[in-house]
C-alpha cells in the first residue's frame, strides 16, 4: 500500500496540486531528519539539511522513475544534502545524540549501576565516532546503530556495495585505534 500511496501523491505533485507534497513531508520528515542528524550531529544542521532535502525532492519529483522506492530516493538526497553540510562545514565541533529508543534498548532489562555505566560507554562511543570521517562515522551508524545491510546502506548512500565494505573496514580500524587513543588519556 505505501509504494501504491507514494505513487499516487506523486502522480498530484506532478499534475500541479503542490499542496499534495505535504503528504511526503509529513510521512517522511522523521526519517529524513534521523538520517540527516547521524551525519550532521546537531540538530539545528539536520533541521537544515532535511528543508533542503525537501525542497531538492520537489525541485527533481518529475526525474523519479520509481525503479526504487520513493523512501529510498529521499534517503539518498537526504544523505547527499548532510554530507555536502558537512563538507561545507568542517571545522565545525558536532556533537552526536543517540535517540530515546536506543537508550531504551539498551537500559531496558538493567539495574541502576549497569544504566550508569551504559551511559557512560555511551559517552565513550560519541567521543571516538566524533573523531571519524564523516562518510566512516555514516556507514558504522547505519550498520550498527540502525542495523542496515550493506546493501541497505549502498542502496540508501550512494556508495557501492565495495565501497561500503572498505568503509565499513576502514571505520572499524579508525575506530578501535580512536577508541584505544582515548582510554589512554
Amino acid at each position: 500500500m505505501s509504494k501504491n500511496e507514494d505513487d499516487y501523491y506523486i502522480k498530484r505533485v506532478l499534475s500541479g496540486d503542490r499542496e499534495a507534497f505535504a503528504f511526503f513531508i509529513d510521512k517522511y520528515q522523521q526519517m529524513a531528519f534521523s538520517i540527516a542528524i547521524s551525519i550532521t550531529k546537531r540538530e539545528n544542521a539536520a533541521k537544515e539539511v532535511v528543508q533542503d532535502a525537501f525542497v531538492q525532492v520537489f525541485k527533481s519529483l518529475k526525474s523519479f522513475k520509481g525503479e526504487s522506492l520513493f523512501s529510498t530516493w529521499l534517503h539518498r538526497i537526504v544523505v547527499n544534502e548532510a554530507l555536502k553540510f558537512v563538507r561545507r562545514n568542517k571545522k565545525e565541533r558536532i556533537e552526536i545524540e543517540f535517540d530515546d529508543a536506543t537508550a531504551i534498548t539498551f537500559t531496558a532489562e538493567n539495574d541502576a549501576l549497569s544504566v550508569i555505566e551504559i551511559e557512560e560507554k555511551k559517552e565513550e562511543i560519541k567521543r571516538v565516532l566524533l573523531t571519524l570521517k564523516p562518510k566512516e562515522r555514516l556507514v558504522l551508524t547505519l550498520f550498527y546503530l540502525k542495523e542496515f545491510s550493506h546493501a541497505e546502506i549502498s542502496e540508501s548512500t550512494g556508495f557501492s556495495k565495495n565501497n561500503v565494505k572498505i568503509l565499513l573496514y576502514r571505520g572499524r580500524k579508525s575506530f578501535a585505534s580512536a577508541f584505544r587513543l582515548i582510554n589512554k588519556r
